[in-house]
């Protein structure tokens, strides 16, 4: 199981993104303005709905706990989850004896294993293709 958490990067990419959404609402909503006073709530509900809907969006995607897999290739590990996603690794936090945080440049995933067998496999595969990995444990570290 995967889970996208939130990073600063993430979080200047959200504001680039509705910083956009918001200029193509307002300019929606100018257009539609001119068909009087129809158009101001067409575009009224256009640009709340083109604000709204994609950050409503992107708060459910850090919600939510996908099926995924991951790949070591090259230099980087592809987590595939909803999409594919290279990261390249810098650190690893063990939150408990089967959940891991997976750290790279701006992106980190909490990624469940079904035993503790998969982890200890997962993260030997990981030391052995990353030897300048960090570990640590989370302060919240829970024995299973």
């Amino acid at each position: 199981m995967l889970r996208l958490l939130f990073t600063s990067r993430y979080g200047i990419f959200l504001l680039y993104a509705m910083f956009v959404n918001l200029l193509v609402g307002f300019f929606l909503f100018y257009v539609l303005s001119a068909l009087g006073s129809f158009g101001l709530i067409v575009g009224g509900f256009a640009l709340i709905i083109y604000v709204v809907f994609p950050l409503w969006t992107a708060i459910v995607r850090l919600r939510r706990r996908t099926q995924g897999s991951l790949r070591i290739q090259g230099r980087s590990i592809v987590v595939r989850g909803l999409d594919w996603i290279p990261i390249f690794p810098t650190a690893i936090e063990w939150k408990s004896s089967r959940v891991i945080v997976l750290a790279g440049r701006g992106v980190k995933h909490e990624i469940t294993f079904q035993t503790d067998q998969d982890l200890t496999q997962a993260v030997t595969r990981i030391r052995t293709n990353f030897p300048q990995i960090q570990e640590t444990l989370s302060p919240t570290y829970k024995q299973d």
